[in-house]
């Protein structure tokens, strides 16, 4: 890691903090869905905004769009499953609703 640059180094940790809150959300989601994804799932829905700030500072830092095009789309898919768990309140899940799942 002795060689990458700043913009290298904010992909890198980026990637990985947010791989370790998925990591524990899902874990702790199973056993508590309710008394937790109902009341704190916004909160992951809501990295997006830090993702999306850092895509675009490795947009205009002259990344290549694979380290940036991650940001923009947790965007959209954010904000897609914001809409329809805190939004809509589309009960998709279970029974699983596959015109919500697959859009």
């Amino acid at each position: 890691m002795q060689n990458l640059d700043q913009l290298d180094m904010l992909f890198v940790l980026w990637a990985f903090l947010y791989q370790i809150v998925l990591i524990i959300h899902f874990a702790v989601r199973k056993s508590f869905f309710n008394q937790y994804t109902l009341k704190f799932g916004w909160l992951v829905y809501a990295l997006c905004i830090p993702g999306l700030i850092i895509s675009v500072i490795i947009l205009l830092g002259g990344k290549s769009w694979s380290f940036w095009l991650g940001g923009f789309l947790l965007l959209i898919f954010s904000g897609f499953g914001f809409y329809i768990d805190y939004i809509k309140k589309i009960e998709w899940r279970k029974p699983i609703n596959k015109s919500v799942m697959f859009p």
